[in-house]
């Protein structure tokens, strides 16, 4: 049977589990409920009155004041803290009412035939050390670094608010070469108060002459660290900051005993994306959106792009995306 579960009994569950996936941590999921005033919800699997399995949602108004439950918004994906059965798939379905729509499952489920993998994860192990993990390094990206090595970067990690603040500015920039508004800066403010002061991630950045010009977000959590956000000056580009920065943080992560180094999720069609993630030797697994709703069970493909929306995005003043970005951006869910 499923039966709603609090956020205390949540905590203990997946501290007592050995996932170690960021967007489990009870931080991540008061951090979307703070910023996008998003009601938590998470549904846990019982069986003889034993705690089988668990799955956190938010509440999501839709049109007429129906709601769909979303595991989970501004996530990349969810590795659930126990595989999820078959039968607690099923009986979300049946947990469907007069209140909710839809369910979404943002993660890979086991049941054939129901999902069709729409994007890709990368991932690394470390536990070879970092010497070795230089070895599956292609040689284009190893080009790159050397070449990155002889224009004098430097590199710093932090986790503060000037970091942040040094992220958003490039953040802006990169927003807007790929024709999207940016996040609210209160989101990232928010990462910062609930993640980096509970020593749950940090911002990687790399200077010339003492100017940023590339930074990325990484969350951690146990033995994982995950990629999340990346930005940079392409002005810059061409001292290759970005090959600079994921040496540089693997380096850190290896040497800090991480275990796994999570490059995050992009569309399959992203071939360039793809290449340059698979170019530090990442394995790369398929990962499946899927929609629960009163008709059944099927594949869902989060997809937004509008060639029209945005070219507009890409020739807008970056002060009016900005704007946008903080009206419109908790519609993205």
């Amino acid at each position: 049977m499923i039966k709603e579960i609090d956020i205390q009994q949540w905590q203990k569950y997946t501290e007592e589990s050995l996932n170690d996936n960021p967007f489990l941590h009870v931080q991540w999921l008061l951090l979307l409920s703070t910023q996008y005033k998003l009601s938590i919800k998470i549904l846990g699997y019982f069986e003889n009155n034993t705690l089988i399995s668990a799955i956190p949602f938010v509440e999501k108004k839709t049109s007429f004041n129906r709601i769909k439950l979303i595991s989970l918004p501004f996530t990349d994906y969810i590795s659930y803290v126990k595989e999820l059965p078959d039968q607690f798939i099923l009986l979300l379905k049946d947990y469907l009412s007069t209140k909710y729509t839809s369910v979404e499952l943002r993660t890979q489920i086991s049941m054939a035939g129901k999902s069709e993998p729409t994007f890709c994860r990368h991932y690394l192990n470390l536990d070879m050390g970092y010497e070795k993990i230089r070895l599956g390094y292609r040689k284009n990206t190893y080009r790159n670094i050397i070449k990155s090595a002889k224009n004098n970067l430097t590199f710093k990690i932090s986790s503060d608010l000037k970091s942040i603040d040094e992220f958003y500015k490039l953040n802006i920039l990169t927003r807007k070469k790929h024709g999207l508004p940016p996040q609210p800066k209160s989101f990232f403010i928010n990462i910062f108060k609930y993640l980096f002061e509970c020593n749950l991630g940090f911002v990687a950045t790399v200077y010339t002459d003492n100017k940023a010009i590339a930074a990325a977000i990484f969350f951690t959590y146990k033995n994982t660290i995950i990629y999340k956000y990346g930005a940079s000056d392409s002005k810059h580009l061409i001292l290759r900051p970005n090959n600079f920065l994921f040496d540089s943080v693997l380096k850190y992560a290896s040497d800090n005993k991480y275990s796994l180094f999570d490059f995050g999720i992009c569309s399959r069609e992203n071939t360039g994306l793809r290449r340059f993630k698979l170019g530090w030797g990442a394995k790369e697994e398929d990962i499946s959106y899927v929609l629960i709703s009163k008709t059944g069970i099927h594949p869902y493909n989060k997809k937004n792009y509008n060639k029209i929306v945005h070219y507009i995005f890409k020739t807008l003043p970056s002060k009016l995306n900005v704007l946008i970005g903080a009206i419109l951006y908790k519609y993205a869910a």
